[in-house]
């Protein structure tokens, strides 16, 4: 039932917008080609391009703010705490003369002087070089997950993705990878405007390509369905490196004993969970936009624009049949996406929070609503006029007729003699009793 009711809210849209797309319909220029409908969407014109950017900026604040407030700190804190430990440890040893072992006490892998004053020496040594750990640690696992998703998620092999000891930079970075991601999704938004507006070019609509409509509509709403759910989930995905970057003077500070190592281990599934995020989402958008394309049949040029016959051509490649298996690829592909979350929790050990998820779902759910309430008013709309019509329709009947019963002519021939002797034929035969 959930499914045929997904199918039905995808049509509900497809209509809705068929209804804003008509405006095509009657331009006396031809469509504009696939390339131009992308063009709208991508780079300069991702939604929440601004958001992200205003998001990057306070998060690269307040990490800055932290590392220079507590780096150095953190620095006298373990090398205190090192060294308490070392006194302690040792004065243990000379108190037990029967049980003192030099090797143990020097290089004992629980407790041994030397690997706790190695540990020691790397926790402050990385408290001190920032640009080290963002460059040759965090920046290069992130980075070369957003390499590896813009692999997968496109054709054509891309470079360049050089990983920065800047923090602001690694966050430009990131930004540059979503809206990649968002520039793979829209081509399914341009797809369906291009269908749609093919689909509305003749001038009358008895010639209109409705399959082609139908189909257009769907992509056109599934895409913006698709856009929306992972920008504001790429947003927890930002805030999920924006809070890693603000701990983590303290995940390494805490990697100096295993009672705290706990916290360093979080802290770095942090990072983690970023890198494995952006390799999901090209997996999903690749498998998304090639399953689409495949339950289409339709391989739509990019850079053509397309003539009558050309328009003729794809309307009758598609069917019903093909109307239907799309939408239900759609409805795969996100669900696949409204799972990576749970994927990426198994495999990078951190359970992620799930407010722009939820709030895209919300969104999704918002717009789903907006387009059935006009339909639900109109349809009770049209009930409340149909009413009244055949109210109206009745009334005036009633007194057409007792318009009809008082005029001169009616009542001469009432008052017949033959109109009584029919009365009368009619009481015999009990005919009168049902009126």
């Amino acid at each position: 039932m959930n499914n045929i009711s997904s199918i039905a809210k995808i049509i509900a849209f497809s209509f809705i917008a068929l209804i804003l797309c008509c405006g095509y319909a009657f331009a006396d220029d031809p469509c504009p080609t696939l390339h131009d409908y992308i063009e709208y969407g991508v780079g300069e014109n991702f939604i929440l391009k601004e958001a992200y950017q205003i998001i990057a900026d306070a998060c690269t604040s307040v990490a800055n703010f932290s590392w220079n407030a507590f780096a150095k700190p953190l620095q006298a804190v373990v090398g205190l705490g090192t060294a308490i430990y070392i006194a302690v440890y040792t004065l243990r040893n000379i108190g037990t003369f029967s049980q003192q072992d030099t090797s143990a006490y020097l290089s004992n892998e629980k407790n041994g002087v030397i690997p706790i004053a190695v540990k020691m020496a790397a926790i402050v040594w990385l408290l001190g070089n920032q640009t080290f750990l963002y460059k040759y640690l965090i920046g290069l696992a992130i980075t070369t997950g957003m390499e590896i998703g813009t692999l997968i998620s496109t054709d054509a092999i891309q470079t360049g993705f050089n990983s920065t000891g800047d923090l602001k930079s690694l966050f430009v970075l990131v930004i540059n990878q979503i809206i990649a991601f968002n520039d793979a999704i829209y081509r399914i938004v341009a797809t369906g405007q291009l269908l749609l507006c093919m689909a509305l070019s003749p001038d009358s609509i008895l010639d209109y390509y409705w399959v082609a409509a139908f189909m257009g509509g769907a992509l056109y709403v599934y895409g913006w369905l698709l856009i929306i759910g992972v920008s504001f989930y790429m947003l927890d995905v930002l805030f999920r490196l924006g809070i890693g970057c603000i701990v983590l003077p303290f995940g390494i500070a805490c990697g100096l004993s295993k009672l705290t190592a706990t916290y360093t281990e979080k802290t770095w599934n942090l990072f983690m969970n970023v890198c494995v995020n952006f390799i999901m989402l090209g997996i999903v958008i690749n498998f998304t936009n090639k399953m689409i394309l495949a339950c289409m049949g339709l391989n739509i040029p990019e850079y053509k624009i397309l003539n009558e016959a050309d328009i003729k051509q794809i309307s009758e490649n598609l069917g019903f049949k093909a109307f239907v298996i799309t939408s239900l690829c759609c409805m795969l592909g996100y669900q696949l996406f409204m799972q990576i979350d749970q994927i990426v929790e198994k495999i990078a050990g951190s359970t992620a929070g799930h407010v722009g998820k939820e709030t895209g779902a919300k969104v999704s759910q918002a717009a789903l609503h907006a387009a059935k309430k006009p339909l639900a008013e109109a349809g009770a709309l049209a009930t409340a006029a149909a009413q009244e019509a055949g109210s109206r329709a009745n009334n005036n009947y009633k007194d057409f007729k007792s318009y009809v019963k008082g005029t001169a002519p009616y009542q001469y021939v009432a008052n017949s003699k033959f109109a009584q002797a029919y009365r009368k034929v009619r009481h015999a035969l009990r005919l009168d009793e049902t009126q």
